[in-house]
């Protein structure tokens, strides 16, 4: 699904979450084959379901090769990213394994989570660090610095985000604003736009109660959506993802049929 009403091109993208008790490579085939061209690989689904990782990747890369997909995203692993140059070097190794199992198709950016640090310049140092090690995994594409819910985390304001893209000086190092979570850190959205501009290539579209992470269907929280449409229309991100969680079968499939009726309501 495509849409057109902004200065530039706009998917519509979906998360593998939307099937998150289905294998990833399948959640893929059954948002595709609902004529979907853009969808985003969640590790929640690896996470949720235990599957073999090395053995599902290549599942994906095969499932996704069998479609003409506009884009697609990768949602790296975001547990026990910790705050010490070890830990960040095992989590470096273990993407780097992601990226060999994905090379057969053409992933347009990696969302990544910052290390669970505070606000502290040897924390933007070391985050730096990893950004900067993620950049000589991933080749030619693009990482995405995605917003965190908590406010005594680096990552939760788009200062942050900003600060380490300026270290990191690189282009290759984007942003995708996760509206979710800014719904719970009670960032307003457009601070995001005027602090990260055109570096924001993606945003990640779910509803919460304000206070837990649910990834409810936009609506259905408290999310304000007048406020989420005025946002998308001054960021013009490349991919919009609705990164809604679903476990019930046929409630999926409903689910990704309001998708399709809302995403005009949200993306004007």
């Amino acid at each position: 699904m495509i849409l057109t009403g902004l200065s530039k091109v706009v998917d519509v993208s979906v998360s593998t979450m939307i099937y998150l008790n289905f294998a990833p490579s399948v959640a893929i085939e059954r948002i595709l084959s609902r004529g979907y061209r853009a969808v985003e690989l969640s590790y929640d689904n690896l996470l949720y379901g235990k599957y073999d990782e090395p053995a599902e990747l290549l599942e994906v890369a095969e499932a996704v090769s069998k479609y003409s997909v506009r884009y697609f995203s990768v949602h790296l692993p975001y547990d026990n990213i910790g705050g010490t140059e070890s830990s960040l070097a095992t989590t470096l190794g273990r993407i780097s394994r992601w990226v060999k199992a994905l090379d057969r198709v053409s992933v347009g950016h990696y969302v990544a989570h910052l290390p669970r640090l505070p606000h502290t310049k040897e924390s933007l140092a070391l985050a730096t660090k990893f950004l900067s090690g993620l950049l000589g995994i991933i080749g030619d594409s693009y990482v995405a610095i995605e917003n965190t819910p908590t406010t005594s985390l680096l990552g939760a304001y788009p200062e942050d985000i900003f600060k380490i893209i300026e270290e990191v000086a690189s282009e290759n190092v984007v942003a995708c604003v996760d509206v979710g979570h800014a719904n719970i850190s009670r960032v307003a959205l457009r601070r995001f736009h005027e602090i990260l501009g055109s570096r924001v290539v993606s945003v990640h579209i779910h509803d919460n109660d304000g206070l837990e992470d649910k990834h409810m269907m936009p609506g259905s929280g408290s999310l304000n959506l007048d406020e989420l449409s005025e946002f998308i229309a001054l960021s013009r991100p490349r991919v919009a993802v609705f990164e809604v969680a679903c476990k019930e079968h046929q409630g999926c499939d409903q689910a990704l049929t309001y998708i399709r009726r809302i995403a005009p309501r949200i993306l004007p």
